[in-house]
């Protein structure tokens, strides 16, 4: 049954996080917050901060964040409810439940979650007790896989009938339409279903909170024109593109060892895993992308390749070289003997000796050279210059002046060419990437039309186009109802850009209206997205802006007058930059436009822009005195 929200709320004001995470971590206070060693990752100097007035935490070496449940949940590996639960125990709270009639109807992703929950476990319950699965149980059986292993990485079996899901929830349409929107089944030209995953091995992919998200299968018989892998399609909860296989199981333990080992398929991570190497993850259905990369640099920035040692392996470690180096990793690249791969090798030896093949890993520049040095590409001038080329390339995505210094000079002494003549040949590598950039951004650039908002652009995260978003949401985290309020009344979630703030904005407002607690600790209850709730969290940490203007005029400001100000200057700065856009835009349309009505119309709409930015300020700062004392 589902604890009832008043319950939650009940048990969340009623205990302070400073005591409960204290029980599991030394903290000290310095300034307002409380500062201990990181309990989720290796670290000598303290980065684990706990908030006391907002009742979180976040750690600023690992990332990890969210309110009290959030800590119990990773410290303990329990579920949010048994969170609730635990901490009502100790404080004597006693919970209320919400009968199973009466729980509200659940968000489509949950109900789409819950039914992938349901299909796991049918197709676990297949591998594991019946007959015609026995193929499947051989097979793994075959690759050394133990029971405990399968068990806790929930693989299954989809039986070979093409009916077995389709004849299950014959009777129940809802469900047909999930597995549908799910990719679990395909619909024929005459209307009827079919399974798509039928008689292959499951693996059931997960969320880094340990969601079923998605599902990969391995055929077992082969078939004509049949793939021998298949993956869940891109769904509303799935996108291949943003996972990494196994990342639930291995995150405790790459932050505690500060370091990720990236292998390319699943038998290549449960092997390893089963022998107690925890700290790795996959990249199944996809070639390593820059959301992946982002996702796992939440954990660690220190990471380690082991592809398959054929060229093809080779040259899927030197691809996502560059995307995980525009993410500023510290990469190493170990290899295996020829022929074999971690599944295999893990398998034949011990993990010792396994480890001892990781232990010499090499830097990303040696690997690579390494590589053409086998080709003998690099005896040949015309060959050779290409290949210093493409070593630079690296290169020049490395931020690090330092950093890029020792690899120019390491390129130097291996060519025995002089080193300005590379760092010439890097500069011109990093201008053209400059450009490229560039060039790309003024493709994504909003068209501005008279008269109209602007064009909301989606962004890469973390880069969004109004600066002024982020101070706005650090704002709504202090808690406050008037400048809730005042906010609300000036911005729409939809002059957004970056989706979490959007999300998060939704939620604020959501919550104002009806209400209801607006606490930090409590939206980010609110919050299922891990990566959000992280990123969020570690805003709240963040001071809000206060121009320079505000502090001279009013050096000692109270706590509520100061955040007036800050709302006040923000909201304003934040319109600015919106008007200043759109007036962008309108010059340039004036300096082409020939007619001379239309110019007209121009500059009409470019006078009411100066005097809305007029406007708006004098009507915020004539409010000021009511707003302080509302």
């Amino acid at each position: 049954m589902k604890i009832l929200e008043e319950s939650i709320e009940l048990v969340r004001n009623s205990v302070n996080i400073v005591d409960v995470v204290g029980q599991y971590v030394q903290l000290r206070k310095k300034g307002k917050n409380f500062w201990g060693v990181c309990p989720f990752h290796n670290e000598k100097t303290p980065s684990f901060s706990v908030h006391a007035e907002k009742q979180i935490f976040h750690c600023f070496g690992c990332h990890a964040g969210g309110n009290v449940f959030k800590f119990l949940m990773d410290y303990k590996k329990i579920s949010y409810p048994e969170a609730i639960e635990e901490l009502a125990h100790d404080i004597g709270i006693q919970l209320k439940y919400e009968q199973s009639q009466n729980i509200e109807r659940q968000s489509e992703n949950e109900l789409l979650l819950d039914f992938n929950q349901e299909v796991a476990r049918l197709f676990f319950d297949v591998l594991y007790n019946e007959p015609e699965a026995q193929n499947a149980r051989d097979y793994f059986a075959s690759r050394k896989l133990k029971k405990a292993t399968m068990r806790s990485f929930g693989l299954g079996y989809a039986p070979a009938s093409r009916s077995f899901l389709t004849e299950k929830y014959a009777g129940n349409q809802q469900k047909l339409d999930m597995a549908l929107t799910l990719g679990l089944t395909g619909k024929n030209d005459n209307g009827s279903y079919y399974d798509r995953f039928s008689g292959r091995i499951i693996f059931p992919i997960f969320s880094p909170n340990g969601r079923v998200i998605g599902f990969g299968g391995r055929i077992m018989e082969k078939r004509e024109n049949t793939g021998k892998y298949l993956n869940s399609p891109e769904s509303p909860i799935y996108h291949k593109g943003r996972v990494l296989y196994g990342l639930s199981h291995a995150k405790d333990e790459i932050r505690k060892l500060d370091w990720a080992l990236l292998v390319e398929g699943y038998m290549d991570l449960l092997s390893l895993h089963q022998n107690g190497i925890k700290n790795v993850i996959a990249v199944s259905g996809t070639a390593l992308t820059d959301e992946q990369v982002a996702l796992l640099s939440r954990y660690t920035k220190n990471v380690r390749l082991l592809f398959d040692a054929d060229e093809a392996g080779i040259k899927a470690s030197m691809r996502s070289v560059e995307i995980l180096l525009k993410r500023q990793m510290n990469i190493k690249i170990a290899s295996l003997p020829s022929g074999e791969d971690p599944d295999s090798y893990i398998n034949a030896h011990s993990p010792d000796e396994f480890m001892e093949q990781l232990d010499r890993a090499v830097g990303f520049l040696e690997f690579q050279f390494g590589f053409y040095k086998k080709t003998g590409k690099l005896d040949d001038p015309v060959t050779g210059t290409e290949i210093i080329r493409e070593l630079l390339k690296p290169v020049a995505l490395i931020d690090d002046e330092l950093q890029r210094a020792m690899y120019l000079n390491s390129l130097s002494e291996k060519f025995n060419l002089r080193g300005k003549l590379l760092e010439d040949e890097l500069k011109e590598i990093i201008n053209r990437n400059m450009r490229t950039e560039k060039q790309a951004a003024i493709q994504s650039a909003p068209v501005f039309v008279p008269g109209t908002q602007r064009t909301a652009i989606k962004k890469e995260e973390k880069q969004f186009q109004n600066p002024m978003e982020k101070e706005l949401i650090k704002l709504l985290f202090e808690n406050e109802k008037a400048i809730i309020a005042l906010i609300n009344k000036y911005i729409r979630d939809d002059e957004f850009t970056y989706p979490p703030h959007q999300k998060f904005l939704e939620i604020v407002f959501s919550k104002f209206h009806e209400d209801e607690d607006i606490s930090v600790s409590s939206i980010l209850d609110n919050i299922q997205d891990e990566n959000l709730s992280e990123y969020l969290t570690s805003l709240a940490f963040e001071p809000y802006a206060i121009s320079d203007e505000w502090e001279k005029l009013y050096p000692t400001p109270s706590k509520r007058e100061s955040l007036v100000r800050a709302a006040i200057d923000t909201i304003v700065k934040f319109k600015n930059i919106q008007i200043d856009q759109e007036l962008k835009g309108l010059n340039e349309e004036l300096k082409e436009e020939k007619d001379i009505n239309k110019q007209v119309e121009i500059l009409n709409h470019v006078k009411d822009l100066q005097d809305s930015k007029k406007s708006i300020k004098e009507m915020l700062e004539k409010n000021f005195s009511r707003l302080i004392e509302e």
